[in-house]
């Protein structure tokens, strides 16, 4: 175990596994996120800003769950985060599927690079002449 320091409070805690966050705080960020879904399902058509003012959970921590899928809205939601690597509005993870698409097709494509490199420098290996040394018994 380790001891890390809170993002919220700034106290010392016993670091397990985890968001790195006290278990104090973390039981607040239990009881903001049903008071976030409580307040979405009375006013549906509300927006993070007013979320924030009525029931005092911070930004940061409503685009958090919203991050990490504690909170999942529908498609037709006017609250959203914005996407890490274009800037589009989303309303669920980290990267809208378009630039998820593109970073799985990026990574297949270096894969496949990196196999054809191997395999001929594999093949490039075996065409070498071996100096061996064979004796007799």
């Amino acid at each position: 175990m380790e001891v890390k320091t809170c993002r919220e409070c700034k106290k010392l805690f016993q670091y397990v596994s985890g968001k790195r966050v006290c278990p104090v705080c973390l039981k607040k960020h239990a009881q903001w996120l049903i008071d976030v879904k409580d307040y979405i399902r009375e006013q549906p058509t509300c927006t993070i800003n007013k979320i924030h003012e009525d029931i005092g959970v911070p930004i940061r921590i409503i685009e958090d769950f919203i991050r990490d899928g504690s909170l999942e809205l529908s498609a037709g939601s006017s609250i959203s985060v914005k996407c890490t690597m274009c800037g589009s509005p989303i309303t669920k993870g980290k990267v809208c599927d378009k630039c998820n698409a593109s970073r799985l097709n990026d990574m297949t494509n270096a894969g496949k690079e990196m196999g054809a490199k191997r395999k001929a420098e594999l093949e490039a290996k075996s065409k070498e002449p071996k100096n061996n040394m064979f004796t007799r018994r």
